[in-house]
Parts: C-alpha cells; sequence; structure tokens
C-alpha cells in the first residue's frame, strides 16, 4: 500500500485506526499521509512489515501501533502530534531507524514486555511529552524500554522533550552508544532490576555534553575527575567513587545496584527525579564527605542493604533526606547535614 492520503473527522478520535492489519506476512505501508484517527497504523501477529516514508499527525492514541510481530523495518517517518510516536510489545527483529517524532503528548517511542533481537537507531525525538496535555498527567519519557532484550539503542538524537530523554527499565543484553540527550527535563534513567543484566552502556551517550557511566562487574577499581551524568555501578566489588559531581539531571544521580565495598567519598550529586544516591542490595559500603540536593524523591536511597555508613554528608531540597527501606540493617548513619528537605530522615524496616 503506498502513497494514499487518509484524513479522519478533522477533530481529536476517540477511536478508529486508519490501516489495521492482523496476521499479515509481507505488509508494506509506504509513503501514506494520515491525519486524525486514533491509531495511525495498528499492526498485530504480522510477519515481515515495513512502514517507510508515512506522515501521521494527530492520532488521539498512537502512530504505529506494533503488537506481536517479527521481522520489521520502522524507518524515514514524520510522526507529529500523536499520543505516543511509536509503540511496541512481544515483537522481536523490529528496526526503528531515521523517524522524526514530534511533540507526541505521551512520549515518542515506547517499546515493552518481550521486544528483542532489535534496534533503535538514528532517530530524531524533540519536544514530545506535553505535561500538561497528555492522558496520564505524567512526565513520559521520549524514548522507554521495559523488559526488553538484546536490543542495540545508537545515535538517537533527543531534546527539549517535557519528560526523561531515554529511561530503560528491567532491560537486559542492551547495547547502548552515541545516543546525544539535550535541554530535556531529565536525562537518562536505568533501573538494572533483574540479575546480571549484561548491558553495555558506553560514555559516548550523552546528558547535556556529560558522559553516561555504566559499569558492570567492575572489581577493585578507583573513578575519580568526572563529572558524569548518572553513573551506575552494577554488581561491582571494591569500587571507589571519588571527587565525581554529576548535575546534568536523570532518574538517578549514582546508582549502585548489587555488589559489596563501594566506597563513595568526596562526590555530589543533584537535580535528579528519582534518587541522588541508591544503594540497593549492597553490603559492606560507605557514603562520606558528599553532598546531594535537588531530588524531586530521595537524596540518598538504601533499600536491601546490609553494612552500610553515611557519615559526613549534607542533604538538601529533597523530597525526603535519607531513605532507609525493606530489609536493610546494619545502617550507621551519623554527622550528617539534613536542611530544607521535605521529610528528613523517615527511617523502615531495618536500621
Amino acid at each position: 500500500i503506498s502513497s494514499l492520503t487518509l484524513a479522519g473527522a478533522g477533530t481529536p478520535a476517540a477511536s478508529g485506526e486508519a490501516v489495521k492489519a492482523e496476521g499479515w506476512k509481507n505488509l508494506s505501508l509506504d509513503s501514506l499521509v494520515i491525519t486524525d484517527f486514533f491509531t495511525g497504523t495498528g499492526i498485530s501477529r504480522t510477519e515481515r512489515v515495513r512502514i517507510t516514508g508515512c506522515t501521521i499527525r494527530n492520532s488521539t492514541g498512537t502512530g504505529i501501533s506494533l503488537m506481536s510481530s517479527d521481522i520489521g523495518l520502522i524507518a524515514d517517518n514524520t510522526l507529529d502530534q500523536c499520543g505516543t510516536g511509536i509503540s511496541g510489545e512481544e515483537s522481536s527483529r523490529i528496526e526503528i531507524r531515521q523517524n522524526r517524532i514530534s511533540a507526541c503528548r505521551e512520549g515518542a517511542i515506547r517499546l515493552s514486555h518481550g521486544l528483542r533481537d532489535s534496534a533503535v537507531t538514528g532517530n530524531i525525538l524533540v519536544g514530545n511529552g506535553d505535561i500538561s496535555g497528555n492522558l496520564t498527567g505524567e512526565d513520559l519519557p521520549a524514548l522507554s524500554l521495559e523488559y526488553a532484550d538484546n536490543v542495540t539503542v545508537s545515535d538517537n538524537t533527543l531534546k527539549r522533550n517535557a519528560g526523561t530523554a531515554l529511561f530503560l527499565d528491567q532491560c537486559r543484553w542492551m547495547q547502548l552508544r552515541g545516543n546525544i540527550m539535550d535541554d530535556n527535563r531529565y536525562g537518562f534513567t536505568c533501573i538494572p532490576g533483574r540479575l546480571d543484566p549484561g548491558n553495555r552502556i558506553d560514555s559516548s551517550n550523552r546528558v547535556n555534553g556529560d558522559p553516561v557511566l555504566y559499569y558492570e562487574g567492575l572489581i577493585g577499581e578507583t573513578i575519580e575527575g568526572f563529572s558524569p551524568a548518572s553513573l551506575y555501578l552494577v554488581n561491582c566489588t571494591g569500587v571507589t567513587l571519588r571527587g565525581l559531581a554529576q548535575v546534568a539531571g536523570g532518574g538517578f544521580g549514582f546508582f549502585v545496584s548489587g555488589g559489596s565495598d563501594i566506597t563513595i567519598e568526596n562526590c555530589s550529586a543533584e537535580n535528579n527525579r528519582y534518587q541522588n544516591m541508591l544503594l540497593a542490595g549492597v553490603k559492606n559500603s560507605s557514603i562520606s564527605g558528599s553532598s546531594v540536593a535537588n531530588s524531586s524523591g530521595y537524596g540518598i536511597g538504601l533499600i536491601h542493604s546490609g553494612s552500610v555508613e553515611i557519615t559526613g554528608t549534607t542533604v538538601t531540597r529533597s523530597g525526603v533526606g535519607i531513605a532507609v527501606r525493606g530489609d536493610t540493617t546494619l545502617a550507621r548513619i551519623s554527622g550528617n547535614s539534613l536542611a530544607s528537605n521535605q521529610v528528613g530522615f523517615p527511617g523502615e524496616a531495618g536500621g
């Protein structure tokens, strides 16, 4: 199907799909112009689908929806003023490249629940996530992947989005490189979640010019002399973070997931959405002589951790100063300064 113009009623649509395909093989949609439908293209249980060179505007729900499909190319499309630009679930071997997506209220690209063996490359995502007008009222990411396996996310440009630029949740075997995130409300967020995620996220991913630093399985190293956009340690042992200043603002400033014997000294973190510093499932570790400020959530969080010491650290202007959660035990918190937080220290279940 190529070179068609499909127009809806001209008012925000509550239902209706311009193109709907279920159970097809070898479907090609090229150079379509679609306006004013709830869904631009709704594709499910389809093998070998190509959606290229299309223009989709004012889709109240989703511009391009792909579910339970295998082997696909979504490339060189323009999507503007949709609910969500591109969404995908339970699909594999999908390439999403060189699309331009703007002014989509619920985010530009949302991929969840089983996407695998795929790639998201060279897309331009600008001005998505209208907080005042989206359906949920949330600050939704421009590009989000949840429970995805073996997906390459590279060379995307994410600018001036009202939410988080790039969000990974419970993903494994991801390869991230060359993604540029400038002037977004928040930059990069990763929630490792699953054991041994095996992600490769290199420092060519940048937020307002600062590198994202992500390490898995690092042993006995000292990291210093950087101003990271955010820093992640996953299942690391004997690592020291010294003199790092994080200011770019993401989901987390410093996120330590698993591992033991982690030392954070004379570091600073600020302007993060969830937590400035989080230690989750960590043993025999410490934070000292550091400062954190301006987190919408926790200044410093401890969860499911043991034998952790926080001393000589300043926590200001956060939702919660220092929070202890889950089955955290043997936490020693002393000699710190907590000021101008909504709540200072609400310890729970351990301490």
